[in-house]
């Protein structure tokens, strides 16, 4: 059974890590590691199941978050933005190669 932390939609940065995986070592699900320093497991919903895509990748997430019965947190995501902090070639750059 799971208990709600909020009804009210969230927003969590931080990298997509692999959680689980299948006999054929396939990632079947991933969690959240989030800026807050906490540990959000990606509920297995269409735009849950793109992060499988991602990992390694920093995201930006919106979503409902739950804890479950083990007290572990959820996050339904409604929407989610690769965040791309640096750019692979400054344009101005005084340093060159």
């Amino acid at each position: 059974m799971r208990k709600n932390v909020t009804d009210k939609p969230v927003t969590l940065s931080g990298v997509v890590t692999a959680a689980r995986w299948d006999k054929g070592e396939q990632v079947t699900s991933v969690t959240i590691s989030a800026t807050d320093e906490q540990e959000y497991l990606v509920e297995n919903t269409s735009k849950g199941r793109e992060l499988l895509e991602l990992i390694h990748e920093q995201v930006q997430v919106v979503g409902v978050v739950k804890k479950n019965s083990e007290g572990k947190k959820i996050i339904c995501v409604d929407r989610y933005t690769v965040i791309k902090e640096y750019e692979s070639e400054p344009k101005n750059s005084i340093f060159t190669v």
